[in-house]
């Protein structure tokens, strides 16, 4: 969550594809499903916690990720 920047639209990514770290930045409809993901969540007022969760509430795994 420290790496989301609502108010700019940015998500700061941390070592992506090629171990690079970037700066990705959306738009006004994705902040706006962000906002509604993390109140339904619950998790916008948790400083340092993963924006992706599985369904157990814990961090994705990146296997998770590849398998789907």
């Amino acid at each position: 969550m420290s790496d989301v920047d609502l108010k700019g639209c940015s998500i700061y990514i941390r070592q992506g594809k090629g171990r690079k770290s970037r700066t990705v930045f959306f738009g006004i409809e994705t902040r706006r499903s962000i906002t509604r993901y993390l109140a339904f969540t619950g998790i916008a007022n948790e400083g340092d916690t993963n924006l992706v969760l599985n369904q157990d509430g814990h961090p994705l795994k990146p296997r998770s990720i590849q398998e789907r």
